[in-house]
């Protein structure tokens, strides 16, 4: 629109003919009366706004008319945003372009308001140029060269609110994408509390029980006819405990949670150390002949000791556990010509079906249900394997005959040089730390021990096993007995739970940082990676996670008395 001096003022070219008005009438948009489809207009000069208005009012668009470019900016970032916009040049000076540039860039990523910017007609003026220039690469802006027919506007402004309709569509979709990740982040959340509160209830009257069968085990006064039943219970018992890591291992697997801590380890240590620590009773019960053949020259890879133990600890435990009796376990490693090492975990046992093959590595899959009730257990050890190998850059692979004619799972990994010094893995995963490097702590002056342990019978057994041993033991219900104790008395090391019924763990090291620097100890049914980190960041020199052992218990209480003091250990099954 142009507004001329001396010349009659018309409205995007000429007065709107009978047939063009009817044409307009006909073409009129239904269902325009909403507010974020309202047009914004800026024609500073003459009649142009209000012909503009007009035009628009009589076609049924919602439009709102601005004196400046300030307040075109403020309705375009209005709580309810506009549809279109339908500005002239002339009201661009400097500062206002400036101002609309600046607005156009702090649109939300979905919305690109559409401008219609008419020009100066007849000639490409500087101003035309500047607009071009600026707007172009920032917008969706069209350039609309004066005088425009009225039907011609009109077109413009109804595919300009299509598009605006597009882009609310994809804002739709964006805030329910949205609502939708914010409601699966809660329930994973949710899952995770789930899990970790689980884990802990579980995991707790375990630990009791554990000790105390540990215990028995190694007392010379138990009656030969209660071997077998004790050990019975302590293989439930650790049974239990596997169960609970399997699940809470394929929880953090699924969610990239996962975390390896990688060095160059000989396969063979770890290989050694799960042939022997294995299902040692279940293997002697059946009469399993079980026997490594370590014949790979480049043993060594980059991995994470205490996962790839793991895996081999579980290849074994299947195979001694689907084998009969009088069956044999093979272990064996070899090199190949690309550079691999192979383990192959072979057994004489019941075999998989041909059409079992391909699922075997699913969570929660056996081959039938007559396995899960005659072997028990969840189906998660060979899913967890296939996981933790394929994090290694590995591979993992079963081959079977068929029914009762045996199985053989490959692990395949990169070789590496064998480092200069050998890790820890090559000199046994499997050693027992004694406290204070010492091989008895009889041996040496008693500790002092501060056990926090809000749970009777745990604290009870705990307590016991610890003086047994030759340590001064002294036990503190909850966090402000803790450190009124600590106070008190020295003590060398303060064993702490996580759980207590007047706070946490994480306040009794609080206090022993800030008052006493006395290392601790954090024993927990929570398992998860924030409750490690929280630990670690707390100050506890180790993280153990119930059930544990009397042997486990002393090996943290050696490693946090001699000093160490890397990361925080996260004690798991069945390493």
């Amino acid at each position: 629109c142009r507004n001329t001096p001396g010349v009659a003022t018309r409205c995007c070219a000429m007065p709107p003919v009978e047939e063009e008005m009817t044409v307009m009438r006909s073409a009129a948009p239904a269902n325009l009366e909403r507010a974020d489809e309202r047009v914004l207009i800026l024609a500073p000069r003459g009649r142009n706004a209000e012909l503009i208005d007009g035009a628009l009012a009589r076609a049924g668009f919602t439009r709102r008319l601005c004196r400046d470019v300030d307040e075109l900016c403020r309705a375009m970032t209005a709580a309810e945003p506009a549809g279109a916009v339908v500005l002239c040049e002339e009201a661009l000076n400097r500062p206002g372009l400036g101002c609309l540039v600046a607005t156009l860039g702090g649109q939300p990523p979905w919305s690109e308001i559409p401008l219609l910017v008419l020009t100066g007609g007849g000639r490409t003026t500087r101003g035309s140029i500047e607009v071009a220039r600026v707007l172009g690469p920032r917008g969706n802006v069209t350039l609309m060269e004066r005088p425009v027919r009225i039907l011609t506007l009109l077109s413009a402004v109804r595919t300009a609110l299509r598009a605006r309709r597009r882009q609310y569509e994809v804002r739709d979709l964006l805030s329910r994408e949205h609502a939708a990740r914010a409601a699966a982040e809660a329930a994973n959340k949710a899952k995770d509390h789930f899990l970790a509160t689980l884990s802990h209830e579980l995991r707790t009257p375990l630990n009791p029980v554990l000790m105390t069968i540990c215990a028995m085990q190694t007392d010379p006064a138990l009656p030969s006819q209660f071997h077998d039943d004790v050990d019975l219970i302590r293989r439930s018992v650790e049974l239990e405990s596997k169960l609970i890591d399997d699940l809470l291992d394929l929880t953090r697997i699924a969610r990239g949670k996962l975390e390896l801590h990688l060095e160059a380890v000989d396969v063979h240590a770890l290989v050694d150390h799960a042939v022997r620590t294995c299902c040692e009773s279940e293997s002697r019960r059946k009469r399993l002949r079980i026997a490594a053949d370590l014949a790979a020259t480049r043993p060594f890879v980059w991995a994470d000791a205490a996962r790839l133990t793991q895996v081999f600890w579980n290849l074994v435990k299947n195979a001694v556990k689907f084998t009969p009796e009088g069956g044999a376990v093979t272990v064996r490693t070899s090199n190949a010509s690309d550079g691999t090492i192979a383990i192959d975990v072979a057994d004489t046992g019941i075999g998989i079906e041909p059409h079992a093959a391909g699922r075997i590595f699913d969570a929660f899959e056996q081959e039938n249900r007559s396995i899960t009730r005659r072997y028990g257990g969840l189906g998660l050890g060979l899913a967890i394997c296939k996981a933790l190998v394929e994090l290694h850059g590995g591979t993992i692979a079963v081959r079977s005959e068929g029914k009762g004619k045996g199985a053989t799972f490959t692990v395949r990994l990169s070789s590496v040089r064998e480092p200069a010094a050998p890790g820890p893995a090559s000199r046994g995963i499997g050693d027992t730390l004694q406290p204070g490097g010492e091989a008895d702590p009889a041996d040496r002056q008693p500790l002092s021990v501060l056990l926090v342990e809000d749970h009777e019978m745990t604290a009870r057994v705990m307590s016991r096993l610890l003086r047994q041993a030759g340590y001064l033991v002294t036990v503190a219900p909850d966090v402000e007995t803790a450190k009124r104790l600590t106070d008190q008395g020295p003590f060398d090391v303060v064993i702490s739970d996580l759980g207590l019924p007047d706070g946490t763990g994480l306040d009794v090291m609080k206090h022993l940082r800030a008052r006493h620097g006395i290392p601790a100890i954090a024993v927990s049914g929570y398992g998860m990676e924030e409750d490690v980190r929280q630990t670690r960041e707390a100050g506890f020199g180790e993280h153990l996670v119930k059930p544990i052992d009397l042997p486990k218990l002393q090996a943290a209480i050696g490693r946090v008395m001699a000093g160490v003091r890397g990361d925080v250990s996260h004690d798991r099954a069945p390493i």
